[in-house]
């Protein structure tokens, strides 16, 4: 089923609406927009843009030379469908605080069938460095959180002065802060897929 009927199955208006329909769109719009962000969207960096088996097949002597830019093009945007487009857009539709669409995202792409490097980590070794699964994420290089809080403090003639601090604390806390973030942000997700 193409991912618009399924969103539209998902809302509560529609007359064969049920609350696994708004699941399982909700599961499939954060695979497809992990899978953008992962292998689309992304420059594979120290991966070679060609393969040495790519010839194989053609008649000896002839050249590919002109055609692999274009190949490589072709590779790089063929799989950025229409439904590709639409999960991405709703994911960026539903603003969920970047912490839950980081949670939600790394949730997304470790249990994608071709997740490798700094994603197979277990959640507390994510959690004690999220800095290279965000930048993989396509986020920038997010290790903290900032969290301001007004500060008072009397001056000797007795008047009061409020300041802003900004304190810096880790993004998360262990693996289960990890999860947590991304059950609450799936529910979100899930909510607005109903409307």
């Amino acid at each position: 089923m193409p991912i618009t009927q399924l969103r539209e199955r998902a809302r509560a208006s529609h007359p064969m609406h049920t609350l696994e329909a708004a699941h399982v769109f909700v599961d499939r719009a954060l695979d497809m927009d992990a899978e953008t962000r992962l292998w689309h969207r992304h420059a594979n960096p120290g991966y070679q843009p060609f393969s040495p088996t790519a010839t194989i097949g053609e008649h000896p002597g002839g050249s590919t030379a002109a055609a692999e830019p274009l190949a490589i093009m072709y590779d790089k945007y063929r799989a950025l469908s229409a439904e590709h487009k639409a999960s991405r857009e709703f994911i960026e539709d539903a603003r969920l605080h970047p912490r839950q669409l980081i949670a939600v995202l790394i949730r997304a792409a470790k249990s994608h069938p071709r997740t490798r490097g700094d994603l197979c980590r277990s959640y507390d070794d994510i959690a004690r460095d999220p800095a290279p699964v965000a930048q993989i994420l396509g986020f920038g290089p997010v290790s903290t959180i900032g969290e301001a809080r007004q500060v008072e403090s009397t001056r000797r003639d007795g008047t009061c002065r409020v300041r802003e601090e900004v304190a810096q604390k880790p993004l998360f806390k262990n693996g289960m802060a990890i999860k947590n973030a991304a059950r609450d942000g799936r529910a979100q997700l899930v909510m607005l897929a109903q409307v």
